[in-house]
């Protein structure tokens, strides 16, 4: 239809497609319905979206209807496939326009995000064979000093990065490619950008984005495999990443505020910092768990980090006691960090002289019962009862995680602390003996109890009474 090529008609009908007459409305989406798959329809529509002067709901609905018709009929599709599908004429003239598309939707981030998951969609079928030339105009745009530019630039590479993210090793040549090219660049990029983060003023925030866009490259990058690139680069990676951690989060947040601060850009920047550091002390840095090969990768990460990262987790977990605020899936990943490090000999015998100080100021504060917990039994009891029962959600629930921590003290450091812990349990279980309407030490009694049950298995083995007593009920629960 020839119709369709001419970006004017196709703007009055998606004006019409606005309509309040019905008919007209109706038949506004018939023409759109029609118009699938003929010459020039995606230029056309891609012509719309971008245009800044163009009007918003206009340009959304161009958009989706972009990414819709990328969707369906990019691919031949079926054993007719080869009418459905656009030319490759068309194909390329997105592939052409759609990264200086992104940059130009800047202003309209509900456009924006249709765009690049057009690029998405694109990429997923298309890269790195088809799509020649992307990788470098990628680069281009980072290096570029227009900040629009390298944003966008950033955003659309976070999709290459994820695309690949989960490829084996012996499926890594795409992603060891792309990050020869690209990760240079990214650790160039980083520092400027954190000095513009902590600067608080109207461009923090979108440094803070594109920094959290840079770690979410590198934890792609690293997620499956630590190649050769990353290998070579990867003292000046650890300084960028600890660096993030180190970064300030301001003081304390009210609970009825904590749901804004957590999806600030600070805290989400925050969150991958310490996934990073997550997936290499639970993977690549360990011996036993590392892919094969990386052995001795993992033995020279872990004698040159394995003792500053547990120290970075303690510092995040007790950062309440410092006066400042660390987000729930921070403080959550920095816990299981922690209990990891208790089966680590070096990192435990960092942590072990000041066990009774990560006991009291990062454990307990996050199993007793909390103003937050009171606010969600109020609003939504179902869900806080769903939060209590659940052992699945520890990577973003810092009680579950702190739990998490004590299991593995007693599994691997048990001579250290089953009597330090039963004692701290004590202390608080007397102190509510003697004002037991207080409700300050009602919610430590909360976390002793807890912890108590964590300790139950043993507990048990000091009794062989209740050992047997709990077998059997085991026993009983099986049949």
């Amino acid at each position: 239809m020839q119709a369709a090529t001419d970006p004017e008609q196709l703007y009055r009908v998606f004006r019409h497609s606005y309509s309040p007459q019905n008919e007209e409305r109706k038949q506004a989406e018939a023409w759109l319905l029609q118009a699938e798959g003929s010459r020039g329809l995606l230029p056309a529509l891609l012509q719309i979206a971008r245009a800044e002067q163009a009007e918003k709901p206009i340009r959304q609905a161009a958009t989706i209807q972009l990414k819709n018709q990328v969707r369906r009929r990019w691919l031949p599709i079926g054993d007719d496939a080869t009418q459905q599908c656009y030319s490759e004429e068309d194909k390329a003239s997105v592939r052409a326009q759609l990264v200086d598309s992104v940059a130009c939707a800047g202003s309209a981030p509900e456009v924006r995000s249709q765009l690049v998951e057009c690029f998405r969609l694109v990429a997923l079928n298309d890269f790195p064979e088809g799509w020649p030339g992307l990788v470098e105009r990628l680069v281009a745009g980072m290096r570029s000093d227009d900040t629009v530019q390298t944003h966008s630039a950033l955003l659309l590479l976070r999709k290459l990065f994820k695309q690949l993210e989960r490829r084996p090793a012996e499926r890594r040549g795409d992603m060891e490619c792309l990050c020869a090219q690209t990760l240079p660049t990214l650790q160039t990029l980083t520092p400027a950008l954190a000095q513009v983060a902590t600067q608080r003023g109207p461009h923090s925030l979108e440094a803070f984005e594109m920094l959290k866009l840079v770690l979410k490259c590198f934890h792609s990058a690293i997620y499956m495999y630590v190649g050769n690139h990353v290998q070579k680069d990867m003292d000046a990676w650890m300084r960028i990443v600890l660096g993030v951690v180190d970064l300030p989060m301001g003081p304390p947040v009210a609970p009825q505020d904590l749901q804004t601060r957590e999806a600030a850009q600070d805290a989400k920047c925050r969150k991958w910092a310490f996934h990073i550091l997550f997936r290499f002390y639970h993977k690549h840095g360990h011996s036993r768990r590392a892919v094969d090969g990386m052995e001795e990768f993992a033995e020279a990460w872990s004698d040159q980090y394995e003792v500053p990262v547990a120290e970075a987790c303690l510092k995040e977990v007790c950062a309440q006691q410092r006066g400042t605020w660390a987000p729930r899936r921070s403080l959550s990943t920095a816990l299981l960090c922690l209990g990891d490090a208790c089966s680590r000999e070096a990192a435990y015998q960092a942590l072990k002289p000041g066990l009774h100080h990560v006991l009291q100021l990062g454990i307990f504060p996050q199993v007793r019962f909390r103003e937050r917990d009171s606010l969600l039994w109020q609003e939504d009891p179902e869900e806080y009862i769903r939060e209590m029962t659940n052992d699945f959600d520890s990577d973003s629930n810092p009680r579950a995680a702190a739990v998490e921590v004590v299991e593995r003290l007693l599994l691997f450091r048990r001579k250290d602390s089953l009597v330090p812990l039963l004692q701290f349990c004590q202390q608080h279980l007397e102190a509510h003996l003697q004002n037991p309407g207080d409700p300050e030490l009602c919610a430590n009694k909360y976390g002793a109890l807890l912890l108590l049950g964590t300790m139950a298995e043993q507990l048990a083995e000091l009794d062989p009474a209740q050992q047997c007593e709990l077998g059997g009920k085991a026993r009983k629960k099986k049949g």
